[in-house]
């Protein structure tokens, strides 16, 4: 499923597309990337890389993903160097907690040209009790060289960007 992403301000440093989908209990997901990158710090690429904690700090992609007419729902968010790391939620915000059910199996980032970079992940979702649909939200925090971030959402519901407000999580997905 195609989705464009939105910033909570402007200007932004980039314009931000991508594709998620889920087959069984597997999770892709594609951003893509256009516009004033080299702005952007890009961690280091972890040659050992692993559940880290306060990835959403820095440049971090991420995605949400819970069983339609559930408070229940998880949160991947993946580093372009490489680090990840997922929670299960009982409600929003509520509950949270590194399951062993929930785990990233690829993630890459790679820049094909001036302006352009392309992040993918892949992801192992087999959330106990749930068969589908699901609601999805799809969300980026970019951090600048100089430290200021932006932050994007599929939506902005609230006063403050915020990636765990249900409405945000506008996809839906079976």
């Amino acid at each position: 499923m195609h989705f464009v992403l939105q910033p909570f301000k402007e200007p932004a440093p980039a314009r931000i597309d991508g594709d998620i989908a889920r087959e069984s209990s597997h999770i892709a997901c594609t951003w893509r990337l256009a516009g004033d990158i080299e702005q952007i710090l890009w961690p280091s690429t972890d040659p050992s890389p692993g559940r880290k904690m306060r990835l959403w700090e820095h440049t971090c992609f991420e995605f949400f993903i819970g069983p339609v007419g559930d408070s229940r729902y998880c949160e991947f968010n993946l580093s372009p160097g490489g680090d990840w790391n997922a929670f299960s939620f009982v409600d929003v915000r509520e509950g949270m907690q590194e399951t062993p059910w929930l785990t990233c199996t690829a993630s890459h980032c790679e820049r094909p040209g001036p302006g352009r970079a392309v992040v993918t992940a892949a992801a192992d979702f087999d959330m106990p009790n749930s068969a589908g649909p699901y609601h999805v939200g799809v969300s980026v925090v970019l951090e600048e060289n100089a430290g200021k971030r932006h932050y994007y959402a599929l939506a902005h519901h609230t006063g403050r960007p915020d990636f765990h407000h249900r409405p945000n999580h506008a996809l839906v997905i079976t």
